[in-house]
């Protein structure tokens, strides 16, 4: 029998810090850059497709979006 849910892992710090340039400035090369990766270009690709990082940028979203109502 196979496993069809994968469990989201918590992000990383460097993931994190991805994260929240990528939402400052909309631009994941940039943010993959000011994170720390030694290969933006490739890297940012890569980590909007990672689901942990996905899941990080959507609850940071309603987060911020939670915050602007109040």
């Amino acid at each position: 029998m196979k496993q069809t849910e994968t469990a989201i892992k918590p992000v990383n710090l460097r993931q994190e810090k991805f994260v929240m340039e990528y939402l400052a400035s909309g631009n994941a090369t940039q943010a993959a850059e000011r994170a720390g990766y030694t290969h933006p270009n490739h890297q940012a690709f890569r980590l909007l497709l990672n689901n942990s990082v996905k899941a990080a940028i959507e609850a940071q979203r309603n987060r911020l979006m939670q915050d602007s109502e109040t």
